[in-house]
């Protein structure tokens, strides 16, 4: 649930949802793994870690993790406009969609990287900005 929580808010964004939905009208936001097709600018959401405790004492179940964001453009200040805007809608947020309350959102790395280069290869690249972020969260 906490990749649903994240997609929604990004797609809440207005400046986000707007370069998500160019020439689609559809959110370019995934978890896990975008379809074949989407078009880009897009992001993919993974959940890299989660580890759920309970308390006794407590009524409610509180989860930690790390989700990884991974920003995909056709040119390298593309993809880091967009995840500038990502990382303004959720480093250093609390907030709840999707079912989920986020208590912190924190970035943690970030990495760039370009795929699809291999030699001799008629396909463009796309440039790919991967972001882990710091997540502490209640699901309903």
């Amino acid at each position: 649930m906490i990749l649903a929580a994240i997609q929604a808010r990004l797609a809440a964004a207005p400046a986000i949802a707007v370069l998500l939905t160019e020439q689609t009208g559809i959110v370019r936001c995934f978890p896990l793994l975008a379809p074949q097709g989407a078009g880009h600018p897009l992001v993919v959401l993974s959940a890299i870690s989660v580890q759920r405790s309970a308390s006794l004492h407590e009524a409610r179940d509180y989860s930690t993790g790390t989700v990884q964001v991974d920003v995909y453009a056709r040119t390298y200040g593309e993809a880091q406009a967009l995840e500038a805007l990502v990382r303004r809608s959720l480093h250093a947020q609390a907030f709840v969609a999707g079912g989920v309350t986020v208590q912190y959102c924190v970035q943690n790395t970030t990495r760039d990287m370009i795929e699809g280069t291999e030699p001799g290869s008629a396909t463009r690249p796309l440039f790919r900005i991967s972001t882990d972020y710091d997540v502490a969260f209640e699901e309903s």
